[in-house]
């Protein structure tokens, strides 16, 4: 949560020199303030979507047993691990709850993709075919 505020107050630091414009002949703002309206909004909407993605993660992750492996907890996360593309890691030699990022690879359109443990465990759908 306090990297999201920090990473707010670092795009509000950022954008006061906009703020700041001020046109020289008739003294009222001009387009530099939309712009920097615009950017708190979506610093503040992208703020909000990743708390609640985190809180989605960590209630999924309360529910699993951390000290099994990733294969015994969820085996059918398990079955989507690419072997090809993980080297020597394998389900059983990591937790569901890592934040390593593996190769995982879809049954339905057989293409292969990066995410981390944990988000895959909360979010197990393919990023291009959305099943």
């Amino acid at each position: 949560m306090k990297k999201h505020i920090l990473c707010g107050v670092f795009m509000i630091l950022i954008t006061c020199p906009a703020f700041a414009y001020v046109d020289k002949y008739d003294g009222d703002m001009n387009e530099p303030w939309w712009g920097f309206l615009v950017v708190i909004v979506f610093a503040a909407i992208g703020a909000l979507l990743n708390v609640i993605r985190e809180r989605k993660i960590k209630n999924v992750l309360e529910t699993i047993d951390p000290s099994k492996s990733l294969e015994e907890a969820c085996p059918e996360i398990a079955k989507l691990w690419n072997y090809k593309h993980n080297g020597h890691k394998r389900p059983h030699n990591v937790k569901p709850d890592s934040n390593e990022t593996v190769h995982w690879i879809c049954p339905l359109c057989n293409r292969d993709h990066l995410k981390a443990i944990r988000e895959k465990v909360a979010f197990p759908e393919c990023p291009f075919c959305k099943k």
